[in-house]
This record gives structure tokens, sequence and C-alpha cells, in this order.
């Protein structure tokens, strides 16, 4: 299976439906190379005379190292064969990934690539983990516990108006990104 130009890193966590995982996605490629060769010439020729650049290879390793990478979380589900209902898991996941690409909100995870056809799409990724991991932060700070949590309220509250009811909300589908900002990982489903 290919997540297109995402380089899984590690497990992030497996549940009864699938896995998520930290991926990559380089912002460098093959592909520049050629274009940073051209480039590097016509600097080396205009301003340095004499300089050569043999292997522009070296320099997008550099870059590669520098700049930063765009990361993810893919989550993929199971095989079909290995679920017990696998269309209605692949249903939710559908509904999941159509909300989230229908509503914008600092406090909702944005879809950043989907490809429900092979069972897998790419959320942003919040670098400080799930809140459950997070909770000492404003541990007897009650004032500064609701000011964190006021855009997960108005998240969930364009999410009702709009018929869909978050079906798991606790600490531990909040995410924390890495300004301390929290984010709503999306179970959601239509309101009957």
């Amino acid at each position: 299976m290919a997540f297109t130009d995402w380089n899984q890193i590690k497990s992030l966590g497996k549940g009864g439906q699938g896995e998520v995982f930290l991926v990559e996605q380089p912002t460098t490629g093959p592909q520049h190379v050629d274009r940073f060769r051209v480039a590097l010439q016509k600097v080396a020729r205009d301003h340095y005379a004499d300089a050569q650049i043999p292997n522009s290879q070296a320099l997008i390793d550099l870059i590669r190292e520098v700049v930063p990478v765009r990361r993810g979380a893919l989550k993929k589900l199971r095989p079909p064969e290995a679920q017990i209902n696998a269309t209605a898991t692949l249903e939710r996941m559908k509904r999941e990934v159509a909300a989230l690409q229908g509503i914008k909100h600092p406090a909702l995870a944005k879809i950043l690539e989907e490809n429900l056809a092979e069972r897998w799409f790419v959320m942003e990724f919040c670098s400080g983990g799930a809140l459950n991991k997070d909770l000492a932060r404003t541990k007897g700070l009650v004032l500064r516990t609701l000011q964190r949590l006021r855009p997960i309220v108005e998240a969930t509250a364009i999410l009702h108006a709009r018929n869909l009811v978050h079906r798991d909300i606790k600490p531990k589908n909040i995410f924390v990104k890495e300004n301390g900002d929290l984010v709503l990982g999306l179970r959601a489903r239509i309101r009957a």
C-alpha cells in the first residue's frame, strides 16, 4: 500500500480498527536535485568563476537536515479480511474524513491527504501527544484549564450545529500542538 510521498516513521498506537503512524513528507526529493544543480551552477558561474559544484546531492542532504519536514498522523485501517465488519469501519472513516474536511476550526484536526479507496488518511500531527499525557500542565489551575478547553467546546458546538456528534471525547482523543493549543481528533457520526 502506497501513501504517496509520506514516509512512515513509527507507530503511534493501535486500536481495534487500525493503526496510527507518525509520517513525514519530504520537502525535497530526487526531482529537486537537477533543479538545485542548475541553480548552483548558475550561482557559481555568475559569482564564483572558479567554483565547481560536483555533487549537489550533498547540498540536498544538508537542506534535508535543516529544513523541517511536514509531519502528519497516518490513520490506516486494518485489511478488510482482518476486521469483523470492514464495511461499517470504512463508512465511519468516510464520515470522519468528510466531517474534518467540511469544517474549518483551529481546534479540529486538519486532513492533509486521504485515500479512502486504500483505507487511509493523514491528519495534522500534534507533537505534544494526547492530552491524557499532558494533564499535569494545568493541574490545579482551573481558569487555565477552562481557557485551554474552550476551543474544544466551540468546535464541538460547531459539530452539533451540523448534525455531527463526536462519539468519543476524552483526553486520549484531544491532542496537544507544539504551542500548547488543543486539537480534537474526530470520530463523528451523523445525528439521527
